[in-house]
């Protein structure tokens, strides 16, 4: 594969409560975690284009806890926090993730992220699997293939910046 070849994220429903989405990254896996978990670098791809973060804090290790808060363009303020469970820096970590609204924050989804690298390409896989099917298919009806996308879109300009 051509190391300057534009990759597409690609989003599937292994279970009737897991959201898989798959992207590549034209960047050595080591960095590729790095941007994952470092908050100034977080700040620069995540939301892309949908929302301002307001404020972001991720510790990846074991017990670890992270936040992000955004505005979307149109004054909707949105907050996300989970706790770590794994961490194996540069390989992947597992996490929880809920969205602080009443009707969600208290059922976590479990979120399992591998990162694979060949030839100087890292393969992202990201694993959601939620409490309920309806979790799940609450999650897909927000349209959130389409914001992860730009986000890894914007993700792999800071890469190249790099």
């Amino acid at each position: 594969m051509n190391a300057a070849a534009k990759h597409e994220m690609i989003l599937t429903t292994p279970s009737d409560r897991e959201i898989t989405l798959t992207r590549a990254f034209n960047a050595p896996r080591e960095l590729v975690f790095k941007a994952l978990t470092t908050p100034s670098l977080i700040r620069r791809w995540w939301g892309a284009g949908h929302a301002e973060m307001t404020a972001c804090d991720f510790d990846a290790r074991a017990g670890g806890t992270w936040r992000f808060e955004a505005k979307t363009p149109d004054g909707y303020e949105l907050a996300f926090f989970g706790e770590g469970r794994e961490a194996d820096p540069p390989a992947g970590m597992v996490y929880t993730e809920a969205f602080d609204v009443p009707e969600v924050r208290d059922r976590p989804s479990i979120v399992t992220v591998r990162l694979r690298e060949e030839n100087g390409i890292t393969t992202l896989t990201t694993t959601s699997r939620f409490a309920s099917v309806e979790d799940r298919d609450m999650v897909i009806a927000t349209g959130m293939e389409h914001g992860a996308a730009a986000s890894y879109d914007a993700l792999e300009a800071l890469l190249a910046e790099q």
